[in-house]
């Protein structure tokens, strides 16, 4: 997968807008979670979950940090 730049919800902003750059797929045990990828946010990496209805992303930037 191509890295990508696009924009998401940010939790902690009340949903505001904000750009994000999608890395990969995110994977448990060697299992690609369906719709869930690994963005990076203010230079720190997210779990960002891609909603299929609306098609948006939302990062949880409270209880999703990776780093």
């Amino acid at each position: 997968m191509k890295k990508f730049k696009t924009y998401a919800h940010i939790k902690h902003l009340n949903g505001e807008l904000r750009e994000i750059i999608i890395i990969s797929p995110l994977c448990i045990l060697g299992n690609k979670i369906p719709h869930t990828y690994i963005c990076r946010y203010n230079n720190i990496r997210y779990c960002v979950i891609h909603n299929q209805y609306n098609l948006k992303y939302y990062v949880d930037d409270i209880y999703g940090m990776i780093d």
